[in-house]
């Protein structure tokens, strides 16, 4: 797995009493760790720092759906379900501006 790979991963509920399969995008890759940001179908949770992409064939997405680029986390690859496409480099270097943004 590589930067921009879109995967899948499974999240716990906050009160942990179920998961839920969620797509994230890889931005980086640190030996065995990735550092993604997670990505919604919702729409309207878009902020500033989110960029929205429209799903195709590369990124095989669901629907249209937000990067959020302000819902960074790290986990072990071995916790990757499964790649489902790659974002394309336009995209992913308009991802990096926002979070570029976002920090500094």
């Amino acid at each position: 797995m590589n930067k921009r790979d879109i995967i899948l991963i499974s999240i716990p509920f906050t009160d942990l009493s179920e998961r839920k399969i969620r797509p994230a995008l890889i931005l980086a890759k640190i030996k065995d760790d990735l550092l993604c940001c997670f990505i919604s179908s919702n729409l309207e949770t878009e902020t500033k720092h989110d960029l929205v992409v429209k799903k195709d064939n590369k990124n095989n997405l669901k629907v249209d759906s937000v990067i959020k680029c302000g819902k960074l986390f790290t986990l072990h690859k071995s916790l990757v379900e499964w790649k489902i496409g790659r974002l394309d480099e336009r995209d992913y270097e308009l991802t990096a501006r926002k979070l570029i943004k976002l920090i500094a």
